[in-house]
């Protein structure tokens, strides 16, 4: 595995391609005890990868509702970022 810098990234995509980013979470165990973790999905279709993660860093994370309604939050910064093409 390679090690890459997220300027780098930036620098070599900066076109408009629509483009998918997932924060994951760290590990952590819920109320009762079970291993879980948070992926928080934005779909960009104007391919905005460093508008995105400005806004996530500036924000300290980013914030997502679960079908029950709780509100579930990834801190900057995060587990793992995934960014790929759609």
């Amino acid at each position: 595995m390679t090690v890459r810098y997220i300027q780098d990234y930036k620098a070599k995509h900066a076109d408009s391609r629509p483009r998918e980013i997932t924060f994951h979470s760290p590990n952590y165990r819920d109320k009762n005890g079970k291993d879980k973790t948070v992926n928080v999905c934005v779909r960009m279709e104007n391919g905005d990868v460093a508008g995105i993660l400005e806004f996530v860093i500036e924000h300290g994370g980013i914030g997502t509702m679960n079908d029950d309604g709780a509100f579930l939050f990834v801190p900057w910064p995060c587990a793992v970022i995934e960014i790929r093409d759609v």
